[in-house]
């Protein structure tokens, strides 16, 4: 018969007993053994999950960044001296809305399909979000928005990166096989994918992609990643639980894409397929340009790190973060709306334009050299403070308290954190040069999806997050034959 130290031994040894003590010697290690404070009283199940969770946590990583961030004071725009965006030719660009001539946007198409030829653009897709405000329970992406076709945001987007392969090799009458025979474009390039999902919708996405044959892509051309939690703090530092068995969590902020692409392995993906180049957009844009070549070698010729879409602000009052540059550091940066004061806001040029007016739109160009060499070694500069109200575990562990004051952070961060990490045009270390900044139409290439109810609106003047806005330019493309002779230079360029 087994005495009771016999079987305390075996219990002590066994491999899941085993994985708990190592996490609380860790925890321990970083004194956050409070997180184990009601283990005993928790079920087999709730145990485990809470030390898979646990096992998960760098707590050497969280310190660290804890430590650099709550030493970081915070920026108050109201000390810092703004000016215009100028580090880029964006002012020398053909103007999209009057441009009649097509000799610049030609050149940069041309050098921009010769990379997609090449296989070196990529796209990186930021696809975390729910279809909740739509009254959709899945991924963003997987929405119908009520096209004739009845596609979804998914298939829209990716028919836009297969079609534009085909142009790309239609532009290069020399390639073809060692017998002079035609290649199929499929067989030549394609254009990688790089799908950030969230934990709440990665199986979904998985699941989607593989019932819809992947959208006619190569299963081996989409790469899934998955955007990263961090757990909520106290402001002196301790993990806050929300429950006896689970941890306060959020999501890092669509800036969390940067790790995310690290820790995953995707950046050395991007590396091993020789990628060198990536268009970076959300999900819900139904007109965004994939791959766009003017936006590629726009960014390119011009030899920047990072480039990024903007439209000008329709008023003062549009709630948009603006790009400009800060006078001290000659870095380009974006200041949100909430940070601005009137009297810079409502600021225009002689001509009446609003001067802080480059609106940002979350559609950018990367560098992987920037992603790889400059983004990689100051990861822990682009997280910021947000201080919140937080669920709490009550002292007892009897219940949940949500508190009427703000009593933890969250450690988030934002895409465009990066672009000060750019310099000032060229004059930065490896990696650092520049951002250029490319205004765009707004009928052309912004209707981001926000509800399934859009205003009535006519095909004529289809409200902004209308679908009619995406049916109205389609049209435009079909019948004004964008993409061939009948159009103007501008026009057939997709401009």
């Amino acid at each position: 018969m087994e005495s009771v130290d016999d079987q305390s031994s075996r219990l002590q040894s066994s491999p899941d007993q085993r994985f708990h003590n190592e996490q609380v010697s860790r925890y321990t290690a970083h004194n956050q053994q409070h997180v184990f404070g009601h283990y005993d009283s928790l079920s087999s199940e709730e145990k485990s999950s809470l030390d898979s969770t646990l096992s998960k946590i760098d707590l050497t990583a969280l310190d660290d960044l804890f430590t650099t961030v709550m030493s970081t004071p915070p920026v108050n725009p109201s000390d810092t001296s703004f000016r215009p965006f100028t580090g880029s030719t964006s002012s020398s660009y053909p103007n999209p809305a009057t441009d009649t001539t097509a000799s610049i946007i030609a050149k940069h198409r041309s050098i921009g399909l010769k990379a997609i030829r090449e296989n070196k653009v990529a796209c990186v897709l930021l696809s975390g979000g729910q279809g909740t405000r739509l009254g959709f329970d899945g991924p963003k992406g997987a929405f119908d928005i009520g096209l004739p076709s009845g596609k979804c945001l998914f298939e829209i987007m990716i028919e836009k990166s297969r079609k534009l392969v085909e142009l790309a090799h239609e532009a290069d009458d020399e390639v073809v096989g060692e017998g002079g025979e035609e290649i199929s474009p499929k067989t030549k390039s394609q254009i990688t994918w790089y799908i950030m999902t969230s934990p709440l919708n990665h199986s979904q996405h998985l699941e989607i992609f593989k019932s819809n044959d992947y959208f006619g892509l190569p299963p081996s051309s989409v790469v899934f990643f998955q955007q990263g939690v961090l757990p909520c703090l106290t402001t002196d530092g301790k993990i806050i639980m929300t429950s006896k068995s689970e941890v306060a969590v959020a999501p890092d902020g669509n800036g969390g894409i940067y790790p995310a692409l690290i820790s995953s392995g995707s950046l050395e993906d991007m590396k091993a397929r020789g990628v060198e180049y990536l268009h970076i957009f959300a999900v819900d844009n139904v007109l965004v340009k994939v791959a766009d070549p003017i936006f590629v070698g726009y960014c390119v010729d011009l030899g920047v790190s990072v480039g990024n879409k903007v439209l000008w602000k329709r008023d003062a009052s549009e709630k948009v973060g603006v790009v400009v540059e800060d006078t001290n550091t000659q870095r380009p940066q974006v200041i949100e709306y909430s940070d601005m004061d009137a009297t810079m806001k409502e600021l225009k040029d002689e001509k009446g334009r609003l001067v802080y007016g480059a609106g940002n739109i979350c559609n950018h160009f990367l560098t992987v050299e920037f992603l790889d060499t400059v983004i990689r070694k100051n990861l822990k500069q682009i997280f910021h403070v947000a201080k919140k109200k937080i669920p709490y575990l009550s002292p007892c562990g009897g219940f949940t308290v949500k508190p009427e004051e703000v009593n933890g952070v969250k450690l988030e961060s934002f895409i465009f954190d990066v672009f000060p990490m750019a310099g000032s045009g060229g004059k930065g270390e490896k990696g650092e040069n520049g951002m250029a900044v490319l205004e765009v139409l707004r009928a052309h290439e912004f209707s981001p999806i926000k509800n399934s109810n859009s205003p009535s609106a006519s095909l004529a003047d289809p409200t902004p997050d209308s679908p009619l806005a995406a049916l109205k330019m389609y049209s435009n493309w079909h019948s004004g034959a964008y993409w061939r002779s009948h159009a103007s230079p501008s026009e057939r360029l997709g401009r």
